[in-house]
């Protein structure tokens, strides 16, 4: 009888097993003593295990929230590595070959469990668990970089957009039959996301909110193989996705107090200067000004669920004897529902006077996605092939919004918000009896539906011609049409109401009241639009082999478009890839790569220009067992840039160079009047090197040292604002050593070091730079 301890959770009984089944196999007597460490057996099988456990030491110094963001590795006992493989030796047991192996239990920010079982002919099996510990706490995120002439100066010392969550996985696959005519497939997949996060909301100011986090996907899978012909497989797959998010926010906290003790958040943005959250947000006594932007309490609560069912039909065949025929088709209809969102806000926003709203809203959105892919490969001679791909995609998302807002105006935080009713602003209707409700203040009552449509349609051709020239030289020439279609339309209707009918509220003027006194009103808004893009690709390349020790690869691609859909859509890109080998000895292996992407948009009015160049080489020398060397470097540049307008009015006595320098937008954009480049620019260096030395046979020891190091630059439109990851180095030495003391057994020591720094200054919040120690102790043992 199975254990109930044994059924929950499956991954800690697996572990169980593959660390205790070792135990119990050699407490029994073996088949054979074996002669040779690789040669353990067992009731008819080859056994192989590996274990090793042992303890971290860590010492960090400087920001542990950048190290965790970044490294997240502490100090305590650890299991490293686990690994157990059966192997039949006569083929007569439950399966043929089982094979576990496990890393990183008792406190890793990330560990798995791997498990393969199968047996000719009847079945494979293979599981998987992981679990991933997700911390991203980089501070400048989402900061407001509050400056320090605040009054008050308050200091926003993490980021407003921190997560601390835990990501499990789980993933099952039994394929039945897997060498038979007809073979099944059957898979479930678990993955579920949880713990606590932050974000912000901008209602009047940004209020910090925290949003426990939990998400959940099941997925499943079935699939059916049929091998009707030789060398040919027809294949039937359906999978089912459900996703639930029941993620939830409320406000954080109220650090300031008005006058009576009431608490209230003024936000995160403390720039007096400009006014946030308001210019002088605390009183003479201390207590918070009641004319400010602030919080009560807010809340936002939504239960969203989806289904995605997909059915595929799929082929592969080499039936006839110069052709090779490969196709898809799949199409699913997916269905996300938002039954009951709602979000309630108390407090005080001063543009439009709100001072209470209440929203609740439906949703409902389907996704319909028709795809298909075909392949062919025509030998039209022993060295020459014809090569034709087509892909097909077309989506729907058709998206129901139904919402009903209601909000309740007033003067300060303090003050009463009025009630829908006539009564509490008496005749004559003034701003001086009636100052909440005026010409900036909303509708009392919002009743909204929105209808949303997009669809778009991709067909994608691709035809190349493949000779080899040579058994050392192959080359292809090709060419590659894409046509884009996309179609957009928005429909809003919205019934308004407001009380009272205020001569300077002037939605209302001349309108109608009905007999309580309200004004009712209604507001639509309609669009559409239609694009369409067609690209055009040249594709050709090459791969030399003059020798078995050398190997040059190179690929291109030029793509032109007639239109772009975004800013940051190119019209024009060029491609080229180079790659190659060179052992000139046997112990001696160099590798090189260059990868280089130049986009452009000559649209006036956009003039985007990109570029993404990577390279590098890897470098290893192995002249004597005892001794190694092992060097790599990569190279990467990445630019966007294109033109943007902004609005900006920097502190007085402050000077922005993007501010300065920048030229006339109005005429385009008379809300953002400024004109610039909006260049983001980043370099980044990455480079490794290691020496392997043996002294003796049972003693092995390692040193390496790697570095990245980051370089860039983006316009600077706020005067606090450092560079942060744009520039910065991260540099990794380490050293090992390994003993080997006995037969299977090697004692392992190594230590690390992490060290982060930005090359420029901190900026408004806590400094970012760290530096760790590890040491490392570990005992390793392996049959």
């Amino acid at each position: 009888m199975i254990s109930k301890s044994c059924l929950f959770p499956l991954a800690s009984c697996l572990l169980g097993l593959a660390l205790i089944f070792p135990l119990s196999v050699f407490s029994q007597t073996p088949v054979a003593t074996p002669s040779a460490p690789e040669d353990m057996r067992w009731g008819g099988y080859r056994v192989h295990q590996s274990f090793e456990a042992g303890y971290r030491v860590s010492n960090v110094t400087g920001s542990e929230t950048m190290f965790d963001t970044l490294v997240n590795e502490h100090q305590g006992p650890r299991l490293f590595e686990q690994t157990l493989s059966l192997q039949s030796v006569d083929h007569l047991g439950l399966f043929d070959d089982f094979f576990v192996n496990s890393s990183g239990w008792g406190g890793e920010p990330n560990n798995f469990l791997r498990l393969r079982a199968n047996k000719s002919r009847w079945y494979d099996f293979r599981a998987s668990f992981r679990r991933d510990q997700n911390f991203f706490g980089y501070d400048l995120l989402a900061n407001p970089l509050n400056p320090s002439s605040s009054v008050p100066a308050v200091q926003v010392e993490t980021s407003p957009h921190q997560f601390e969550t835990r990501r499990r996985m789980s993933d099952f696959d039994l394929t039945l039959l897997p060498q038979h005519r007809l073979s099944f497939r059957l898979g479930y997949s678990h993955n579920n996301m949880t713990g606590p996060s932050w974000t912000s909301i901008h209602q009047g100011t940004d209020a910090l909110l925290a949003q426990p986090w939990n998400t959940t996907l099941n997925a499943y899978r079935f699939g059916v193989d049929l091998k009707p012909f030789a060398r040919t497989v027809l294949s039937y797959d359906q999978f089912l996705n459900y996703a639930k998010n029941d993620n939830s926010a409320q406000l954080n906290s109220t650090p300031f107090a008005l006058a009576g003790g009431i608490p209230v958040d003024l936000g995160l943005p403390f720039n007096t200067g400009a006014n946030q959250p308001c210019a002088a947000p605390l009183l003479s006594d201390g207590t918070a000004n009641p004319a400010c932007n602030g919080y009560f309490s807010y809340q936002s609560l939504s239960a969203t669920r989806t289904t995605l069912p997909t059915e595929q039909l799929s082929l592969r065949s080499q039936y006839f004897q110069r052709v090779e025929l490969t196709g898809s088709v799949r199409y699913n209809s997916g269905d996300l529902k938002l039954p009951a969102y709602s979000e309630v806000f108390d407090g005080l926003i001063t543009r439009n006077r709100t001072r209470n709203s209440v929203e609740a809203a439906t949703v409902r959105n389907k996704r319909v996605d028709a795809g298909a892919d075909f392949g062919t490969v025509v030998h039209l001679t022993p060295h020459l092939r014809l090569v034709e791909t087509f892909r097909f995609n077309s989506f729907r998302l058709p998206t129901a919004f139904n919402y009903t807002i209601g909000a309740l105006f007033g003067t300060t935080l303090l003050s009463t918000p009025n009630v829908f009713s006539p009564a509490t602003c008496p005749p004559p209707f003034t701003a001086a009896t009636c100052p909440q409700h005026n010409s900036s203040s909303g509708a009392d009552i919002t009743i909204g539906q929105t209808a949303n449509f997009l669809k778009q349609d991709t067909k994608t051709n691709t035809l190349e011609l493949q000779y080899d020239f040579s058994r050392q030289f192959t080359g292809h020439i090709g060419y590659r049409y894409q046509r884009r279609s996309i179609f957009h339309s928005d429909n809003d209707a919205q019934l308004l109401m407001f009380e009272p009918s205020l001569p300077n509220r002037g939605v209302c003027a001349g309108i109608q009241l009905d007999p309580n006194g309200v004004c009712t009103t209604t507001a639509t808004t309609s669009g559409q639009d239609t694009f369409e893009i067609h690209g055009n690709s040249w594709l050709a390349g090459m791969s030399v082999r003059p020798n078995h020790d050398l190997r040059i690869n190179f690929d291109t691609e030029q793509f032109y478009a007639d239109h772009s859909f975004t800013r940051l859509t190119f019209t024009r890109e060029s491609k080229y890839r180079l790659g190659g080998s060179f052992a000139p000895r046997h112990w001696a292996v160099i590798s090189a790569s260059l990868n280089t992407v130049n986009d452009l948009n000559d649209d006036p009015a956009v003039n985007y220009r990109g570029h993404n160049y990577n390279g590098g080489f890897n470098l290893s020398l192995n002249p004597r067992e005892r001794f190694g060397v092992d060097l790599a470097y990569n190279y990467n540049s990445y630019l966007q840039n294109s033109i943007i307008c902004f609005n900006d009015t920097p502190p007085t006595g402050v000077i922005l160079p993007v501010v300065a320098n920048a030229g006339d937008c109005s005429a385009n954009d008379a809300g953002n009047p400024l004109l610039t480049d909006g260049t983001y620019q980043s370099t980044t260096h990455y480079g490794m090197s290691s020496v392997m030395f043996k002294p003796s046979k049972r003693v092995t020891t390692r040193l390496g040292y790697g570095i990245t190091s980051v370089g860039g630059s983006t316009p600077q439109f706020n005067i606090l604002q450092p560079q942060g990851p744009l520039a910065y180095n991260f540099q990794q030495p380490l050293a090992g050593l390994d003993i080997n003391l006995a037969r299977d057994f090697v004692w392992h020591a190594g230590w690390n070091y992490d060290q982060y720094g930005e090359k420029d200054v901190v900026g408004p919040t806590l400094p970012r730079y760290f530096h760790a120690n590890h040491v490392t102790l570990s005992l390793k043992y392996a049959f």
